[in-house]
This record gives C-alpha cells, sequence and structure tokens, in this order.
C-alpha cells in the first residue's frame, strides 16, 4: 500500500471545529465527505428520465464503506449486502454490473479526496490513499 490511510470520523453534525491534515469526515446526515485540503463532496440525488441511475445514497454508502475499511478488501458480495441488505431478491438482476458502474461513479469523487479505487480480481475492491505526486495533481 502506498501512504498512510487517514483517520475516519462519522458526525451527524454539518461542521467540525478542527480538522487535522489526516482525516476523513463522513457526515451521514448531509451525504458529504470531507477532507483537510479537498473540496468537499456532496453526493447529489440524480434523477433520470425512466428513473435508472444509481441513487446518490447508495453512492455515498459506498464511498463511506470503502473509507471505513480503511485498504482492507471489500468483496463484491459484501459490496451487494451493504447496498440492497442480505434479501437475495432486494437487489437488482445485474447487481455485479451495478457494482462496476458504481464503481465507476464514485472513483473521481475518491480521487479529489486522496483516496484512490484499486480492484483485486478474486479478493475485491480496497481503497487507499494516492501517492502523494498523483494526490496533488487531483
Amino acid at each position: 500500500m502506498s501512504g498512510t490511510f487517514p483517520r475516519v470520523i462519522v458526525t451527524l453534525s454539518p461542521t467540525l471545529v478542527s480538522r487535522a491534515e489526516d482525516e476523513i469526515v463522513i457526515n451521514p446526515r448531509s451525504m458529504i465527505i470531507t477532507r483537510a485540503g479537498c473540496r468537499p463532496e456532496t453526493f447529489n440525488f440524480n434523477i433520470q428520465k425512466g428513473g435508472g441511475g444509481t441513487p446518490a445514497r447508495k453512492k455515498f454508502i459506498l464511498c463511506s464503506a470503502l473509507i471505513a475499511r480503511r485498504g482492507a478488501p471489500l468483496p463484491k458480495n459484501e459490496i451487494a449486502d451493504v447496498l440492497w441488505g442480505e434479501d437475495e431478491a432486494g437487489g437488482p438482476d445485474c447487481w455485479y454490473t451495478v457494482i462496476q458502474v458504481t464503481i465507476g461513479m464514485i472513483r473521481p469523487k475518491l480521487e479529489r479526496l486522496g483516496l484512490r479505487i484499486v480492484c483485486r480480481y478474486a479478493i475485491g475492491h480496497f481503497a487507499e490513499p494516492l501517492p502523494s505526486a498523483l494526490r496533488r495533481a487531483a
């Protein structure tokens, strides 16, 4: 792994008085993820014609789950459990594809927070810190 993973704080208040450089603040009430020195990432609802698309809440939950794992793998079946529950009928028929598309949609948000999503075949997805040179460019 490259770099040190930031400390994660989950708060229900919209503001936090002080933030250290190595902290990521997750606010589930307002669906905002912030990190010192980075623009806050807001998850707005994207309603598309025909009702398609991944709701913002699911994107926020997936980002939060990857961040909370702090570099440990999050397998696709666990991602499905996080997004749709353990009920087999709870998710879409093509859940594997929906997860891949959702990962692609949240990747830029995490990169702006100084993290990247890495996929390891047969293991799962990881969120890990960007190398410092890439973080300055993001």
